[in-house]
């Protein structure tokens, strides 16, 4: 998924942060009086058996290559990057990449069918899957704030089993995220969410979606997302809104557009689901609408 500036439940959300580890800098103790500025990974995920749904620790490695946009068509892309903290239960992490550039991602572990191989390896690579880093944040009114990574569900399928086996249902949401008060990093109450589609073609907005359960703390979810462009939109009373509900009176003011891209299409028992998780920072103060 993509994100830019643009004219569920709390256990499903839980799930989704504490697997990838994105709740250090967005769940902030009650008492700081300021809390810290916002940051997730830019990118981590779980890779998982994709016949039991279980985590894979043994043997599990995993690595990112940059992609030139530059570089001719064919061209191999740069030198794999591991990453920087040791695997742990099928989880892995990159904290920092380049801004909205593409890289290929490669998985492997022991007695599973990788999913592509190590550029660098003997004899070239096959190519993995190609992976899109979230964009810088947007630029927004003062006192608001929004820190993006994207997650990853890594599904591989057992070397041994003599022909894929139907992977289980997606571990994490499609879209998740935390919404806190700038001043006290406490969850947003009473927040209301908005996901309208976007049509390429006119910029039209179709009605917005609410989350399939009711904000708890400032945690929101959409366990699916269909592949398309979406406006998604922040309020809360006392809180200065991050846009608008497009179907409020008057119009909506911007919100934040959400690419959400085809999940890639991969052999028969292996699987790459793509999710987006947001911290989000809301300033006390007037809602930009009634």
């Amino acid at each position: 998924m993509r994100l830019t500036r643009s004219p569920g439940s709390r256990a499903t959300l839980a799930a989704l942060l504490g697997a990838a580890a994105l709740v250090a800098a967005s769940v902030t103790p009650a008492w700081a009086a300021r809390p810290p500025p916002q940051n997730v990974p830019a990118l981590s995920g779980l890779v998982t058996n994709a016949c039991t749904g279980l985590p894979i620790a043994r043997g599990l490695d995993v690595a990112v290559a940059l992609i030139d946009p530059a570089a001719p068509v064919g061209s191999p892309p740069g030198p794999p990057v591991k990453p920087p903290n040791p695997n742990f239960l099928g989880l892995f992490s990159y904290p920092t990449l380049v801004p909205g550039a593409s890289y290929q991602l490669t998985v492997s572990a022991s007695g599973f069918t990788p999913l592509g191989s190590d550029p660098a390896s003997p004899g070239g690579g096959a190519p993995g899957v190609t992976v899109m880093s979230p964009p810088g944040p947007p630029t927004l009114p003062a006192g608001q704030a929004i820190a993006t990574g994207l997650v990853l569900d890594v599904r591989l399928a057992p070397a041994y089993t003599g022909g894929p086996c139907k992977p289980p249902n997606p571990n994490l949401p499609a879209l998740a995220g935390r919404v806190v008060d700038s001043t006290t990093g406490r969850g947003v109450q009473n927040l209301v969410v908005g996901l309208a589609t976007i049509d390429p073609a006119t910029g039209a907005l179709g009605s917005p979606q609410q989350p399939p359960g009711p904000p708890t703390l400032g945690f929101f979810g959409y366990r699916a997302v269909d592949p398309g462009t979406y406006l998604l939109t922040l309020d809360a009373p006392g809180y200065t809104s991050l846009g608008a509900d497009p179907a409020s009176p008057g119009g909506g003011s911007p919100g934040i557009t959400i690419v959400k891209p085809p999940n890639p299409n991969l052999p028969a028992g292996q699987a790459v689901n793509e999710s987006l998780a947001l911290a989000v920072q809301l300033p006390p103060g007037p809602p930009t609408h009634p």
